[in-house]
C-alpha cells in the first residue's frame, strides 16, 4: 500500500525566562541580569520593584544613623537628634555612637546624651577616640593604632588603673595603618585596619588579648553590620563575610575592587550595600544581589522596621506609598541563530497592579532600544495574567529591557523552533 507524503513539521521548544539577580561582570548566566534599579528579591524568580520608601525628614548635613531605645538618633549638620528632636550640639561630621546603660555617647566629640532623664552634657576622656563599640559592660574604642576601653559600668572613665578587674585599658597594636572600624561579635571584639583583622579576647584587664586573625580589612566602620549571626564588611576586594575562620569575599558579581568608600546595614535577612553611586541588596537566604536604590550613607535596624540616610533625607524603608519606578536589563542572548534552534519568540507573564505600567523594549544586535509595548491596568485581579509575546527577528544578539511604574509581577518564557530548515 501507498502512503500518501507527509511534509515535516517543526517542533516546538519552550525555556522558562527565570531571574536569580545581577551579575556586572562580562560573562554571567542566562537567568541573571545586566542592570536595573528599585528591584526586591522578595519574589524571585519572578522580577518585582522594591516597596516604595516613607520619607521621615529631609535634612541639610546628615552623617550618621542608628537606632536607640527603639527612637532613631542621627546628627544634622550641628545638632544632634533624638527621636526628631534636637537635643544638643555636636561639631560637623561623622560620628561613633554606642548606647551605655541608658546614655547614648558620641564619639569623638565626648558627648552623651541621657535619654532617661533627658540630659544632654559633655564628659571628659585622657584619649582620643574615633570610633567605638560595647562590650561586657565596657565601651571599647579606637584612634590611630591605639585601643582602649573604660572603666567597668563607667562610660566617662578611662584613666583608673587601681589594679583591680573593673580597671580601665588600653593597648597599642604595633602595625602599619590606622583603625578603620570596631564591633562586637560572638562574644569578643573585633577590630579592623584597612588591610587587617583582629579580635580581642577575655574578660578583664589581666585576661585581654589581641590576636590577628586575618590579612583581610574594612575600609570604613560605616560598613560594619551583623545579619543572622554573621559578620559583614567591605573590604577593598569588595564584601565580605565573616562567622569564624578565614573572611570570604560574597560580591563577586558586584564586580567591585579597590573600593575606597561605602555604607553597609542589615535588616536580619539582606545586607543593603551602598557602593560606586548605588544600593544593592544582598539576600543571604538566596545568596542573590539586586540593585534596590540610590546611594545612602548610612543605615539602621528598628525591631520591625529598617532606616536608610541619603545625603539629604531619612526613608523608612518598604512604608511609602508612592508608585516606584523600576527598570531590569537582561543579559545580551546570543542564542536562536545556530543549527537546529531558532528563536521565535519571548513570551513575557506579568500580574499589574491598577494604575501601574510596564514598558517592554528590545535590541537587537546592538542598534538602538526598540519601544514594543505598554502593559497597563485599570483593575487588578491576583487571578488574571498579562501576557506579551515578542515575535523576535533573526539577530545575532539580543536584549530586553522592562521599565515600569508601580507594582508588577513578571515572568516569562523563550519559544524555540527545533528542527527548522536551518538544518
Amino acid at each position: 500500500m501507498r502512503l500518501p507524503n507527509m511534509q515535516p513539521t517543526n517542533r516546538m521548544k519552550i525555556k522558562p525566562i527565570l531571574f536569580s539577580g545581577i551579575n556586572k561582570n562580562e560573562l554571567i548566566d542566562d537567568t541573571e541580569i545586566s542592570s536595573g534599579k528599585n528591584l526586591d528579591t522578595l519574589n524571585l524568580p519572578a522580577i518585582s520593584p522594591r516597596k516604595p520608601l516613607n520619607t521621615i525628614a529631609t535634612l541639610t548635613a546628615p552623617q550618621n544613623l542608628y537606632v536607640f531605645n527603639k527612637k532613631l538618633v542621627y546628627t544634622d549638620g550641628t545638632s544632634f537628634y533624638y527621636d526628631g528632636v534636637a537635643k544638643g550640639t555636636v561639631t560637623a561630621g561623622e560620628k561613633s555612637m554606642v548606647d551605655f546603660n541608658g546614655k547614648i555617647v558620641i564619639f569623638p566629640d565626648l558627648k552623651y546624651y541621657d535619654f532617661i532623664t533627658d540630659t544632654f552634657g559633655t564628659f571628659t576622656c585622657p584619649y582620643e577616640i574615633q570610633y567605638a563599640t560595647v562590650h561586657y559592660n565596657r565601651i571599647f574604642g579606637i584612634k590611630g593604632s591605639n585601643v582602649y576601653a573604660s572603666k567597668v559600668g563607667e562610660f566617662n572613665v578611662w584613666d583608673d588603673y587601681s589594679g583591680t578587674e573593673l580597671d580601665s585599658w588600653g593597648a597599642d597594636v604595633y602595625s602599619p595603618g590606622d583603625f578603620t572600624g570596631i564591633t562586637s561579635y560572638q562574644d569578643h571584639v573585633v577590630f579592623f585596619k584597612r588591610d587587617q583583622m583582629y579580635e580581642l579576647y577575655g574578660y578583664t584587664p589581666s585576661q585581654f588579648r589581641i590576636l590577628e586573625t586575618a590579612k583581610v580589612g574594612c575600609i570604613s566602620n560605616k560598613t560594619i553590620t551583623e545579619v543572622g549571626g554573621v559578620l559583614y564588611f567591605m573590604s577593598e576586594a569588595g564584601v565580605c563575610s565573616y562567622s569564624g575562620g578565614f573572611p570570604r569575599v560574597v560580591s563577586d558579581k558586584l564586580a567591585l575592587e579597590n573600593v575606597a568608600t561605602a555604607a553597609m546595614g542589615g535588616d536580619g535577612r539582606k545586607v543593603y550595600i551602598s557602593v560606586d553611586g548605588y544600593t544593592y541588596i544582598y539576600d543571604t537566604q538566596m545568596d542573590t544581589f539586586l540593585p534596590y536604590m540610590e546611594e545612602c550613607i548610612d543605615f539602621a535596624a528598628g525591631d520591625n522596621s529598617f532606616f536608610a540616610l541619603t545625603t539629604d533625607t531619612l526613608y523608612e524603608i518598604g512604608e511609602g506609598t508612592d508608585p516606584v519606578a523600576w527598570e531590569v536589563v537582561t543579559k545580551e542572548y546570543d542564542e536562536g541563530v545556530f543549527n537546529k534552534l531558532s528563536l521565535k519568540a519571548i513570551k513575557l507573564r506579568m500580574k499589574i497592579k491598577e494604575d501601574s505600567e510596564v514598558h517592554v523594549w528590545t535590541k537587537l544586535d546592538n542598534r538602538e532600544w526598540i519601544e514594543h509595548k505598554i502593559i497597563s491596568q485599570s483593575f487588578y485581579d491576583a487571578h488574571r495574567e498579562v501576557i506579551v509575546s515578542i515575535p523576535m527577528k533573526r539577530a545575532t544578539i539580543y536584549q530586553i529591557k522592562l521599565t515600569g511604574l508601580g507594582e508588577a509581577l513578571v515572568y516569562g518564557e523563550r519559544e524555540y523552533y527545533i528542527g527548522s530548515d536551518k538544518q
